[in-house]
């Protein structure tokens, strides 16, 4: 009797958190900011900057046409 008793405490549980785990993740907000969206370079020499201007340092520069990258933010 005892052990029906904590398997249903288990499994109330364990309902309990699938159901608040689909709630909480299931918002279009969540989804936009874990959506993983590749891209690739359109030209042979690309450089990566340190910021969004030309007047920022130039950190890496890609010397080949279409290697993907994956896009972390998008400027809104």
């Amino acid at each position: 009797m005892n052990s029906e008793i904590k398997y249903k405490k288990i499994n109330y549980l364990l309902s309990l958190f699938l159901l608040l785990f689909n709630f909480l993740f299931s918002f279009p907000v969540f989804s936009e900011i874990t959506s993983i969206e590749w891209l690739s370079l359109k030209y042979d020499k690309t450089y990566l900057r340190s910021g969004p201007s030309r007047q920022n340092k130039v950190l890496w520069t890609y010397k080949k046409k279409g290697l993907p990258i994956k896009v972390i933010r998008k400027k809104r």
